[in-house]
């Protein structure tokens, strides 16, 4: 009996599996051989490379601009009689070696703060000029100054000046219902001949010039009466009449002290400021006629 219990153990022992894996809340088998893992199947490379160019080492790269203003903040105080900008930058090109290539040009514009305005033309009526048309702009620009390395006509065409915006009357905006009037290019114009003829609106050619070494430096006039803001100043390298390298900085013009004391007056407490001035005139009035009196 002993005999055939030792006999049923050891047949047991060999014909039992090479691994047993435990279950939940069991204890592994001491001895037990772990399952290898079955290898995971590696997945297919969809990526299609995509041929670059081959660019010639000795390619010219196109131009680039690195422009700087002298002053950055203009102070506006009781003695301010207007300012000159100074811009200056580098210009990033290779010169050209083919004499067919036109040289490039060079322009800088001073912008001032943009308003909406309405322009009225006046009409005869009975020997009197009264109001008639009227057009609202979007954006009316209270200076303009444009500088140049020569005169533009040299250097752009008419169809050139217009698509790039490049004189001060291509940068007045209307209102999109307004621009398929006929009247449009009339106003835009008068509202380009006032403001040059006041000052604001003018093209200075001859006022950028280029140094050795791709350097350059133009020198704009910012009139007295140019109103305080922030003026965005525009440098733009053109060829054959398109734009091939453009960079932006900006200034500002602020008043100061007493000069901003009496503006803030004016424009915040207009009927204390009219008050106040009535007063004064009065009171040197009665000093001047005192004084006199006495005389």
């Amino acid at each position: 009996m002993r005999a055939a219990r030792a006999l049923a153990l050891l047949l047991g022992l060999f014909m039992a599996p090479a691994y047993a894996a435990p279950a939940d809340g069991d204890r592994a088998v001491p001895g037990a051989i772990a399952p290898e893992p079955t290898p995971a199947t590696p997945r297919p490379n969809l990526t299609v490379p995509v041929p670059r160019p081959e660019v010639p080492a000795d390619a010219p790269l196109p131009p680039s601009l690195a422009v700087a203003v002298a002053e950055d903040d203009i102070a506006v105080t009781t003695t301010y009689s207007g300012a000159r900008i100074i811009v200056f930058g580098h210009i990033n090109e290779r010169p050209a070696t083919d004499p067919r290539v036109r040289p490039t040009d060079l322009v800088v514009s001073l912008v001032g703060p943009s308003d909406t305005a309405t322009v009225r033309r006046r009409e005869p009526v009975l020997g009197l000029w009264v109001p008639g048309e009227a057009l609202e702009f979007a954006a009316v620009p209270a200076y303009i100054a444009v500088a140049s390395e020569g005169p533009l006509e040299a250097a752009f065409s008419p169809e050139d000046l217009v698509r790039n915006r490049i004189l001060p009357e291509t940068r007045l905006v209307g209102f999109p219902a307004d621009l398929t009037r006929d009247s449009f290019p009339a106003f835009r114009e008068a509202v380009a001949r006032i403001k040059a003829r006041a000052g604001l609106y003018r093209v200075e050619p001859g006022k950028v010039r280029r140094l050795a070494g791709g350097l350059f430096r133009a020198e704009v006039p910012l009139p007295a009466r140019a109103p305080p803001g922030i003026y965005r100043v525009e440098i733009r390298l053109y060829q054959d009449g398109r734009e091939v390298a453009a960079q932006n900085t900006r200034f500002y013009v602020s008043r100061r002290g007493f000069e901003r004391a009496i503006y803030a007056l004016a424009r915040d407490f207009s009927p204390l400021y009219a008050l106040g001035t009535v007063l004064l005139a009065l009171g040197m009035g009665a000093g001047a006629a005192w004084v006199f009196r006495r005389n």
